[in-house]
């Protein structure tokens, strides 16, 4: 029994890749107005993208594996999805990476714009708590799908599954089938105020 209780506590602290908490902000549904900057310090609205069937927005970072692995995914579902009036626009909400963030576009050569969200505002505001987190928007600004790209995992090859389905859905005029999905990667790095008034960095 005692075997049983340290094991539970072993997995308790070490914990398994963080995935959405159930006590996770409130999430709105809808988009509503945003403004950030991109890469070049070029300010992007997201009134830029009226017009468009649907807006995706991926939640990433510079630094977290999950990312890096589902980015090539992304850039194909940009690509793929570009002539049915579809945009795709980065966010990097953690403001330790902001610096690193204008590297990492052109390294990746990411085809899509990359926003800062450097405080994590945008990130508050819908409650991202993971990234990578994807956001599927119709046309009138209604969140229709959040979550993840794919069920794949780390070591598989990303296949965009949760994603395209979504926007596939939104696109045909149907409903979405898993309109929310479990995000699995790395938490946003939120900064805390200490009671000194000091900035320290969030532990998740």
């Amino acid at each position: 029994m005692r075997q049983v209780v340290a094991f539970g506590l072993v997995v308790a602290i070490l914990g398994s890749p963080s995935s959405a908490r159930a006590d996770s902000p409130a999430r709105p549904k809808s988009l509503g107005v945003f403004e950030l900057p991109d890469v070049d310090g070029k300010k992007l609205s997201s009134a830029a993208f009226d017009g468009k069937k649907a807006l995706v927005l991926l939640f990433t970072s510079t630094q977290c594996p999950e990312c890096q692995r589902c980015l090539p995914q992304i850039s194909a579902v940009a690509k793929d999805y570009e002539a049915k009036t579809v945009a795709v626009v980065a966010i990097n909400p953690n403001g330790n990476e902001q610096d690193e963030l204008a590297a990492w576009v052109k390294d990746r050569e990411v085809p899509f714009p990359t926003l800062r969200d450097a405080d994590h505002a945008l990130a508050d505001r819908l409650g991202i708590e993971i990234t990578p987190t994807v956001l599927v928007i119709d046309a009138g600004g209604a969140i229709r799908y959040r979550g993840r790209v794919d069920a794949t995992r780390m070591g598989e090859e990303s296949t965009g599954a949760d994603l395209r389905a979504a926007l596939d859905a939104v696109l045909d005029g149907r409903d979405v089938a898993a309109p929310e999905t479990p995000a699995t990667g790395c938490a946003v790095r939120r900064r805390e105020i200490a009671k000194s008034g000091d900035v320290t960095w969030a532990k998740h």
